[in-house]
C-alpha cells in the first residue's frame, strides 16, 4: 500500500467489496488499485472473530467472514 487510507476510506473498500462482491468492480468504482483492494480484504479477514469459528478459511467462509463487518461499517 502506497499511501496512508483514512478509515472512511477503508470502510467505503469494504462497503463497496461487500455490495459488488467483485475485486475488479471495487477499484473501478473507487479509483484504487486491486492490490489495494486485496490487502484491505486480507487485513479484514486476519481480524475476523468469524473466521475463526469456521476454521479453516475457503472462499464461502472468507466471505462470511466479510460480511461480519456489515454492523461496523453501516
Amino acid at each position: 500500500m502506497e499511501a496512508i487510507k483514512r478509515m472512511d476510506q477503508i470502510k467505503s473498500i469494504l462497503r463497496t467489496y461487500l455490495s459488488t462482491r467483485s475485486i475488479k468492480a471495487t477499484c473501478r468504482t473507487l479509483r484504487v488499485s486491486r492490490n489495494t483492494v486485496k490487502a484491505f480484504l486480507r487485513l479484514a479477514l486476519q481480524r475476523s472473530t468469524v473466521r475463526h469459528s469456521f476454521g479453516s478459511c475457503s472462499t464461502t467462509h472468507s466471505w462470511k467472514a466479510i460480511q461480519g463487518y456489515k454492523s461496523v461499517l453501516h
